[in-house]
C-alpha cells in the first residue's frame, strides 16, 4: 500500500496527496480547526501526523456512512 510508504510526519504536499484535496483546502483547515497541523522549526513549517490523518478519513467516512444510513431511514419511512 502506498500510504503505508508515507513517512510518520509528512509536509504540506504529502498531506495534500495523501488526503487528495488541494494544499490551500489544507491551510483552511488548519486556520479553522478542522485539521491541525504542527508546526516545525522557525520556519514554522506545517507537518501532520500520518496516524491523524488516517484518523481523520476514519471519522470522515463514519460520517459520510451514518448520514447515508439516516438518508435511506428517512426515505424508507415516508
Amino acid at each position: 500500500n502506498a500510504k503505508n510508504d508515507e513517512p510518520e510526519y509528512l509536509t504540506l504536499a504529502q498531506a495534500s496527496k495523501f488526503l487528495q484535496v488541494s494544499q490551500p483546502t489544507l491551510r483552511n483547515w488548519d486556520r479553522n480547526g478542522t485539521l491541525k497541523a504542527f508546526r516545525l522549526g522557525s520556519r514554522k513549517a506545517m507537518r501532520y501526523k500520518k496516524a491523524d490523518l488516517i484518523k481523520f478519513i476514519e471519522k470522515q467516512t463514519s460520517i459520510s456512512v451514518n448520514s447515508d444510513i439516516i438518508e435511506t431511514q428517512t426515505t424508507n419511512e415516508g
